[in-house]
């Protein structure tokens, strides 16, 4: 009996963290933005639009350090993964980059993503988007300058949803984007 309950717990203390930003080439991602804008409670969709995001690589940065790829429109990003962070880098000659994520998520984390923006992770949810339902998303909160973004990342699939509000005297405008397909 005694056995028994030795192996039960070393089962679950070996449980591999999830990975909510997977990183591999060719992994891509694809998304649906919408712009609301909310004048005294009338609601209007300014913009649809879809874009992608896929790691097309990987290379090097001019000191050397390995990274991935990025795709976002039209200029490229980096990222490097490490043991505790995600970080990414705007270009090969960067030295200080943008902490994207601090491994592994956990409620109540915090980290400093540049010089003007933290991030809290705050909760654990359940979220549905286009490309499906998803269970035990971690839901991030980013502050810089009193604006709050709040991106949902699912286990083994990463950003699903990102969503922020800015106000403008009487208007309100929303910015959500979601996932609709992802191909790894």
């Amino acid at each position: 009996m005694i056995l028994f309950f030795i192996v039960l717990f070393i089962i679950g203390c070996s449980k591999e963290p999830q990975n909510y930003f997977p990183l591999a080439v060719g992994y891509e991602w694809d998304y649906r933005q919408i712009i609301n804008t909310i004048i005294q409670q009338d609601i209007r969709s300014d913009t649809l639009s879809l874009f992608s995001w896929r790691i097309s690589g990987d290379t090097t940065l001019d000191n050397g350090t390995p990274v991935f790829i990025v795709d976002l429109s039209l200029l490229p990003v980096y990222y490097e993964e490490t043991e505790g962070y995600i970080l990414q880098y705007t270009d090969l000659d960067d030295t200080i980059p943008d902490t994207i994520m601090a491994l592994p998520l956990e409620n109540g984390k915090t980290w400093r993503v540049d010089s003007d923006k933290t991030a809290e992770v705050t909760t654990l949810e359940n979220i549905s988007v286009i490309a499906g339902t998803y269970q035990d998303c971690w839901k991030v909160m980013f502050i810089s300058n009193n604006d709050t973004l709040f991106k949902y990342y699912a286990p083994d699939i990463g950003l699903i949803k990102q969503y922020e509000a800015e106000v403008s005297g009487d208007t309100i405008f929303e910015y959500t984007f979601e996932l609709v397909d992802m191909f790894f």
